[in-house]
């Protein structure tokens, strides 16, 4: 990815965004990926360069992220608790 990915979330449901990947389900392999972009999201609770949220099982093989990731909480209490709960470089929350 050399693009920029921005996501607001107002709801209060739950979402993953990631460079590459938001949600990665179990038993998936990422080769050879990586992630130039800035990752900006609003009230997500899974953020990461590479992948938002990933499950058991999984492999990432010479993986990088060379963007920033930047969660921005707002003023309410559902963005103060959700925003950017899980923020990482790579991975934003493992299963």
């Amino acid at each position: 990815n050399i693009g920029n990915i921005s996501y607001t979330i107002s709801n209060g449901d739950v979402c993953y965004v990631g460079g590459i990947v938001g949600y990665a389900h179990a038993g998936i392999t990422l080769t050879d990926c990586a992630n130039y972009g800035a990752i900006t999201a609003q009230g997500a609770m899974h953020v990461a360069g590479i992948c938002g949220a990933l499950f058991a099982d999984s492999t990432f093989i010479r993986c990088a992220n060379f963007g920033s990731v930047t969660p921005t909480i707002g003023d309410s209490f559902e963005e103060v608790a959700g925003g950017g709960a899980y923020t990482g470089g790579i991975i934003g929350r493992s299963y």
